[in-house]
């Protein structure tokens, strides 16, 4: 008997001390260096000045892994990380950049999003989020503010304001450096499966 309870509170420890023991595993955790050396080989740097909108990772650059919890438990093989790459353009040197890294059978994938501010945000970078459920107009806050909030962090004194998640037509203002720059919309069905994410900019919304 007494065996028996010392087996069972090993089993608790295990429990409690390594979770991923229990039940499904965690997904691995991706670090900063292994995305920078997927950033080296996608955007070398070559010693030299960028012209036009060529883009390079440059020596030193940091690369910091973005803390998204809500994110991470919707997608668990995905994790998001900030930096920066070089550009050609006098005006706009660097650019604010969101990088998207996942892994499957040992390979790891990224996926690059520059700021909003800089250029428009590649559909392929949004299809990521099709498919998240979110049934509630509370839920469907918490996953838009969290979807949001990654483009936030790439925008120049980036805001998100006004945020109305109540359906039909769930959408958040992304400001940037005081100015209404892109509004996030998201497209539900009705059983609250997350069907498209769209920055769309104001300006042309109202010339429509």
């Amino acid at each position: 008997m007494e065996a028996r309870t010392l087996l069972g509170l090993s089993t608790l420890w295990l429990v409690l001390a390594f979770p991923a023991l229990h039940g499904a595993a965690t997904a691995a955790t991706l670090s900063a260096e292994t995305v920078r050396q997927q950033l080296e080989k996608k955007y070398p740097d070559k010693g030299e000045a960028c012209s036009g909108l060529e883009l390079r990772f440059t020596r030193g650059t940091k690369v910091v892994a973005l803390h998204a919890p809500l994110l991470r438990r919707e997608l668990p093989g995905t994790q998001f990380f900030l930096t920066e790459l070089a550009t050609g353009l006098y005006e706009y040197p660097r650019a604010e950049t969101l990088v998207a890294a996942s892994q499957k059978d040992g390979k790891v994938r990224i996926q690059v999003c520059l700021s909003p501010v800089f250029t428009d945000t590649p559909e392929e970078f949004l299809t990521q989020f099709r498919g998240l459920q979110a049934k509630t107009a509370e839920k469907r806050r918490l996953l838009g503010e969290a979807i949001a909030r990654l483009f936030q962090k790439i925008t120049y004194r980036g805001e998100l304001r006004n945020g109305d998640f109540q359906q039909p037509g769930p959408s958040i203002e992304l400001w940037h450096n005081g100015h209404f720059w892109r509004e996030v919309l998201f497209d539900f069905d009705q059983e609250g499966v997350l069907r498209s994410v769209t920055l769309a900019n104001p300006k042309e919304k109202v010339k429509d």
